[in-house]
């Protein structure tokens, strides 16, 4: 019998240096919406397109449009 497991690999299992919250920062701003830490931590762990969603633009972001580039 197999039993599965689910992990959460960014900052728990791995030290990824904030990278995840460093890109989606960056995504969010490069999309002309400054986004302040306390706002960013919120999102931590969340589905990335909610939170692109969520921090761009007050929640009105083309999410498609920011996930193409």
């Amino acid at each position: 019998m197999i039993t599965p497991a689910v992990l959460d690999i960014a900052g728990t299992t791995v030290d990824e240096r904030n990278a995840v919250s460093d890109v989606l920062a960056a995504v969010v701003e490069d999309h002309g919406t400054p986004v302040d830490d306390a706002a960013l931590r919120r999102w931590m762990g969340a589905d990335k397109r909610e939170a692109l969603a969520a921090l761009s633009f007050d929640g009105v972001a083309d999410v498609p449009a920011l996930l193409r580039g």
